[in-house]
Protein backbone atom coordinates (compact mmCIF):
# COMPACT_ATOMS: atom_id res chain seq x y z
CA UNK A 1 0.00 0.00 0.00
CA UNK A 2 2.57 2.61 0.87
CA UNK A 3 4.88 1.79 -1.95
CA UNK A 4 1.73 1.93 -4.33
CA UNK A 5 0.87 5.48 -2.60
CA UNK A 6 4.72 6.37 -3.62
CA UNK A 7 4.70 5.26 -7.22
CA UNK A 8 1.72 7.05 -8.34
CA UNK A 9 2.64 10.28 -6.40
CA UNK A 10 5.64 9.86 -7.77
CA UNK A 11 4.47 10.07 -11.57
CA UNK A 12 2.64 12.96 -10.22
CA UNK A 13 -1.08 11.18 -9.55
CA UNK A 14 -2.32 11.62 -6.55
CA UNK A 15 -5.97 11.02 -7.72
CA UNK A 16 -5.67 6.92 -7.85
CA UNK A 17 -4.20 6.55 -4.56
CA UNK A 18 -7.47 8.98 -3.52
CA UNK A 19 -9.58 6.42 -5.08
CA UNK A 20 -7.77 3.11 -3.43
CA UNK A 21 -7.04 4.62 -0.02
CA UNK A 22 -10.73 5.91 0.27
CA UNK A 23 -12.10 2.61 -0.93
CA UNK A 24 -10.10 0.59 1.29
CA UNK A 25 -10.54 2.47 4.70
CA UNK A 26 -14.35 2.38 3.66
CA UNK A 27 -14.18 -0.90 3.64
CA UNK A 28 -12.33 -0.95 7.10
CA UNK A 29 -14.89 1.20 8.26
CA UNK A 30 -17.85 -1.98 7.48
CA UNK A 31 -15.95 -4.15 8.55
CA UNK A 32 -14.99 -3.21 11.95
CA UNK A 33 -18.58 -3.19 13.40
CA UNK A 34 -19.49 -6.45 11.57
CA UNK A 35 -16.39 -8.39 13.53
CA UNK A 36 -15.82 -6.76 16.24
CA UNK A 37 -19.50 -7.12 17.33
CA UNK A 38 -21.17 -8.96 14.88
CA UNK A 39 -18.93 -11.59 15.45
CA UNK A 40 -18.01 -10.30 19.05
CA UNK A 41 -14.25 -10.86 17.99
CA UNK A 42 -13.69 -7.69 19.92
CA UNK A 43 -9.76 -6.04 19.03
CA UNK A 44 -8.75 -9.27 17.06
CA UNK A 45 -11.65 -8.77 14.99
CA UNK A 46 -10.47 -4.93 13.92
CA UNK A 47 -6.96 -5.91 13.54
CA UNK A 48 -8.20 -8.82 10.74
CA UNK A 49 -10.42 -5.74 9.44
CA UNK A 50 -7.42 -3.55 8.72
CA UNK A 51 -5.44 -6.90 7.52
CA UNK A 52 -8.42 -7.25 5.29
CA UNK A 53 -9.16 -4.05 4.06
CA UNK A 54 -5.31 -3.17 3.77
CA UNK A 55 -4.47 -6.50 1.24
CA UNK A 56 -6.99 -5.79 -0.75
CA UNK A 57 -5.50 -2.08 -1.17
CA UNK A 58 -1.91 -3.55 -1.79
CA UNK A 59 -3.84 -6.14 -4.29
CA UNK A 60 -5.57 -3.34 -6.33
CA UNK A 61 -2.33 -1.28 -6.53
CA UNK A 62 -0.03 -3.98 -7.99
CA UNK A 63 -2.76 -4.78 -10.23
CA UNK A 64 -3.09 -1.17 -11.72
CA UNK A 65 0.96 -1.00 -11.67
CA UNK A 66 1.16 -3.58 -13.95
CA UNK A 67 -1.45 -2.85 -16.01
CA UNK A 68 0.00 1.11 -16.82
CA UNK A 69 3.26 -0.42 -17.44
CA UNK A 70 4.50 1.38 -14.73
CA UNK A 71 6.46 -1.76 -12.92
CA UNK A 72 8.12 -4.74 -13.82
CA UNK A 73 7.08 -8.19 -13.03
CA UNK A 74 9.67 -9.22 -10.79
CA UNK A 75 13.18 -10.88 -12.34
CA UNK A 76 15.92 -12.48 -10.96
CA UNK A 77 16.83 -11.25 -7.06
CA UNK A 78 20.44 -11.27 -7.89
CA UNK A 79 19.77 -8.26 -10.96
CA UNK A 80 17.58 -6.68 -8.23
CA UNK A 81 19.98 -6.24 -5.79
CA UNK A 82 21.48 -2.89 -6.67
CA UNK A 83 18.02 -1.48 -6.91
CA UNK A 84 17.19 -3.03 -3.50
CA UNK A 85 20.36 -1.56 -2.04
CA UNK A 86 19.82 2.23 -3.07
CA UNK A 87 16.26 2.02 -2.36
CA UNK A 88 17.03 0.19 1.05
CA UNK A 89 19.53 2.95 1.98
CA UNK A 90 17.73 5.56 1.53
CA UNK A 91 14.78 3.99 3.41
CA UNK A 92 16.67 3.24 6.57
CA UNK A 93 17.26 7.01 6.36
CA UNK A 94 13.46 8.28 6.41
CA UNK A 95 13.20 4.99 9.19
CA UNK A 96 15.60 7.83 11.02
CA UNK A 97 13.85 11.16 10.34
CA UNK A 98 10.33 9.35 11.44
CA UNK A 99 12.19 7.85 14.79
CA UNK A 100 13.29 11.04 15.30
CA UNK A 101 10.09 12.58 15.42
CA UNK A 102 8.39 9.85 16.96
CA UNK A 103 10.89 9.84 19.65
CA UNK A 104 9.56 13.94 20.88
CA UNK A 105 6.28 12.50 20.68
CA UNK A 106 6.63 8.78 22.65
CA UNK A 107 8.63 11.31 25.36
CA UNK A 108 5.44 13.97 25.54
CA UNK A 109 3.15 11.11 26.07
CA UNK A 110 5.58 9.79 29.28
CA UNK A 111 6.27 12.96 30.61
CA UNK A 112 1.67 13.62 30.07
CA UNK A 113 1.28 10.19 31.88
CA UNK A 114 3.51 11.36 34.60
CA UNK A 115 0.99 14.11 35.03
CA UNK A 116 -2.07 12.11 35.87
CA UNK A 117 -4.53 10.42 33.90
CA UNK A 118 -6.55 13.24 33.08
CA UNK A 119 -3.41 14.83 31.84
CA UNK A 120 -2.40 11.89 29.37
CA UNK A 121 -6.08 11.56 28.07
CA UNK A 122 -6.16 14.99 26.99
CA UNK A 123 -2.75 14.69 25.54
CA UNK A 124 -4.13 12.14 23.37
CA UNK A 125 -6.76 13.49 21.97
CA UNK A 126 -4.51 16.79 21.20
CA UNK A 127 -2.61 14.32 19.66
CA UNK A 128 -5.23 13.17 17.41
CA UNK A 129 -6.72 16.66 16.07
CA UNK A 130 -2.69 17.39 15.43
CA UNK A 131 -2.55 14.20 13.29
CA UNK A 132 -5.84 15.02 11.58
CA UNK A 133 -4.94 18.52 10.71
CA UNK A 134 -1.21 17.61 9.67
CA UNK A 135 -2.77 15.03 7.22
CA UNK A 136 -4.20 17.55 5.65
CA UNK A 137 -1.32 20.22 5.01
CA UNK A 138 0.46 17.00 3.90
CA UNK A 139 -0.98 17.44 0.74
CA UNK A 140 1.02 20.16 -0.06
CA UNK A 141 4.25 18.24 1.27
CA UNK A 142 3.62 15.22 -1.33
CA UNK A 143 2.76 18.18 -4.11
CA UNK A 144 6.34 19.59 -2.92
CA UNK A 145 7.85 16.54 -3.42
CA UNK A 146 7.02 15.19 -6.78
CA UNK A 147 7.16 18.76 -8.17
CA UNK A 148 10.38 19.97 -6.85
CA UNK A 149 11.62 16.24 -7.81
CA UNK A 150 10.61 16.96 -11.47
CA UNK A 151 11.89 20.56 -11.38
CA UNK A 152 15.46 19.23 -10.12
CA UNK A 153 15.40 16.30 -12.66
CA UNK A 154 14.94 18.89 -15.50
CA UNK A 155 18.01 21.09 -14.08
CA UNK A 156 16.16 24.16 -13.07
CA UNK A 157 16.88 26.08 -10.15
CA UNK A 158 14.85 29.23 -10.90
CA UNK A 159 11.83 26.38 -11.07
CA UNK A 160 12.37 24.83 -8.02
CA UNK A 161 12.90 28.48 -6.16
CA UNK A 162 9.12 29.21 -7.71
CA UNK A 163 7.34 26.10 -6.30
CA UNK A 164 9.22 25.90 -3.31
CA UNK A 165 8.14 29.35 -2.74
CA UNK A 166 4.48 29.06 -3.79
CA UNK A 167 3.90 25.85 -1.51
CA UNK A 168 5.99 27.62 1.89
CA UNK A 169 3.37 29.89 1.07
CA UNK A 170 0.63 27.48 0.78
CA UNK A 171 1.56 25.62 4.06
CA UNK A 172 1.99 29.40 6.18
CA UNK A 173 -1.66 30.05 4.86
CA UNK A 174 -2.64 26.24 5.93
CA UNK A 175 -1.07 27.48 9.48
CA UNK A 176 -2.22 30.24 9.98
CA UNK A 177 -6.15 28.66 9.06
CA UNK A 178 -5.72 25.69 11.80
CA UNK A 179 -4.29 28.92 14.01
CA UNK A 180 -7.33 30.80 13.69
CA UNK A 181 -9.62 27.75 13.98
CA UNK A 182 -8.34 26.18 17.40
CA UNK A 183 -10.25 28.89 19.57
CA UNK A 184 -14.08 27.95 18.27
CA UNK A 185 -13.38 24.38 18.88
CA UNK A 186 -13.78 23.92 22.54
CA UNK A 187 -16.71 22.17 22.18
CA UNK A 188 -15.17 19.16 19.96
CA UNK A 189 -13.22 18.59 23.57
CA UNK A 190 -16.00 18.10 25.55
CA UNK A 191 -17.77 15.66 22.84
CA UNK A 192 -14.52 13.53 23.10
CA UNK A 193 -13.71 13.86 26.55
CA UNK A 194 -17.01 13.12 28.66
CA UNK A 195 -14.89 14.16 31.52
CA UNK A 196 -14.43 17.88 32.47
CA UNK A 197 -11.46 17.94 33.40
CA UNK A 198 -9.59 16.18 30.50
CA UNK A 199 -12.02 18.76 28.29
CA UNK A 200 -10.49 21.48 29.99
CA UNK A 201 -6.99 20.58 30.26
CA UNK A 202 -6.75 20.07 26.15
CA UNK A 203 -8.91 23.35 25.60
CA UNK A 204 -6.00 24.79 27.86
CA UNK A 205 -2.80 23.40 25.67
CA UNK A 206 -4.95 23.64 22.65
CA UNK A 207 -3.77 27.90 22.43
CA UNK A 208 -0.29 26.48 22.49
CA UNK A 209 -1.08 24.20 19.97
CA UNK A 210 -2.57 26.71 17.83
CA UNK A 211 0.33 28.73 18.25
CA UNK A 212 2.34 26.66 17.01
CA UNK A 213 0.83 26.38 13.12
CA UNK A 214 1.90 29.40 11.39
CA UNK A 215 5.60 27.41 11.85
CA UNK A 216 3.99 23.75 11.61
CA UNK A 217 2.48 24.56 8.38
CA UNK A 218 5.72 25.62 5.94
CA UNK A 219 7.80 23.11 8.14
CA UNK A 220 5.77 19.99 6.83
CA UNK A 221 5.96 21.46 3.68
CA UNK A 222 9.51 21.93 3.53
CA UNK A 223 9.62 18.35 4.91
CA UNK A 224 8.53 17.71 1.14
CA UNK A 225 10.48 19.93 -1.04
CA UNK A 226 13.73 18.79 1.00
CA UNK A 227 12.85 15.41 -0.12
CA UNK A 228 11.93 16.31 -3.79
CA UNK A 229 15.80 17.43 -3.51
CA UNK A 230 16.74 14.31 -1.85
CA UNK A 231 18.36 15.84 0.88
CA UNK A 232 17.50 13.47 3.41
CA UNK A 233 20.70 14.00 5.66
CA UNK A 234 19.18 17.47 5.85
CA UNK A 235 16.02 16.40 6.50
CA UNK A 236 17.59 14.16 9.37
CA UNK A 237 19.48 16.93 10.54
CA UNK A 238 16.47 19.03 10.59
CA UNK A 239 14.22 16.20 12.49
CA UNK A 240 17.13 15.00 14.68
CA UNK A 241 18.06 18.59 16.34
CA UNK A 242 14.43 19.32 16.76
CA UNK A 243 13.63 15.62 18.72
CA UNK A 244 16.91 17.12 21.17
CA UNK A 245 15.48 20.49 21.80
CA UNK A 246 12.07 19.34 22.36
CA UNK A 247 13.31 16.20 24.90
CA UNK A 248 15.21 18.06 26.55
CA UNK A 249 12.83 21.32 27.38
CA UNK A 250 10.33 18.35 28.94
CA UNK A 251 12.88 16.40 30.78
CA UNK A 252 14.98 19.74 31.93
CA UNK A 253 13.32 22.47 32.32
CA UNK A 254 9.75 23.08 34.07
CA UNK A 255 7.38 22.89 30.98
CA UNK A 256 7.67 19.03 31.32
CA UNK A 257 5.58 20.06 34.68
CA UNK A 258 2.36 20.76 32.49
CA UNK A 259 -0.09 19.71 29.60
CA UNK A 260 0.79 23.26 27.75
CA UNK A 261 4.25 23.04 28.80
CA UNK A 262 5.12 19.67 26.94
CA UNK A 263 3.53 21.24 23.94
CA UNK A 264 5.14 24.22 24.34
CA UNK A 265 8.27 22.07 24.10
CA UNK A 266 6.87 20.13 20.66
CA UNK A 267 6.62 23.95 19.78
CA UNK A 268 10.17 24.76 19.97
CA UNK A 269 10.87 21.12 18.03
CA UNK A 270 9.22 22.71 15.17
CA UNK A 271 11.06 26.23 15.28
CA UNK A 272 14.34 24.51 15.48
CA UNK A 273 14.11 22.23 13.17
CA UNK A 274 12.59 25.21 10.53
CA UNK A 275 15.73 27.09 11.29
CA UNK A 276 17.44 24.25 9.90
CA UNK A 277 15.46 23.79 6.37
CA UNK A 278 15.69 27.83 6.24
CA UNK A 279 19.87 27.93 6.87
CA UNK A 280 20.49 24.71 4.23
CA UNK A 281 18.09 25.49 2.17
CA UNK A 282 20.30 27.07 -1.00
CA UNK A 283 23.11 24.07 -0.50
CA UNK A 284 20.71 21.54 -0.55
CA UNK A 285 19.22 22.68 -4.08
CA UNK A 286 22.57 23.49 -5.40
CA UNK A 287 23.47 19.94 -4.37
CA UNK A 288 20.43 18.20 -5.86
CA UNK A 289 20.42 20.48 -9.16
CA UNK A 290 24.16 19.89 -9.81
CA UNK A 291 23.99 15.97 -9.15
Amino acid sequence: MTAGHGVFRGHQNTTTPLIVAATVNGLNIVLDPILIFGFDLGLEGAAVATVVAQTIGAVWFVRLLLKRGMMDRPGRLRSSLKTLGELFASGILIFVRTGAILMAFTVAGGVATRLGSAEIAAHQILVQIWLLATMMVDAFAIAGQAMVGDAVGSRDTARVDRISMRLTWWGLGAGLFFAALFPFIDPVFSLLADNAQVAALAASAAIVMAAMWPVAGPLFVADGIFLGLFALLKIIASTASGSVVAVGLMLLTPLGDSLPGIWAALGAMMVARGLVFVFTYRSAVSVAVKS
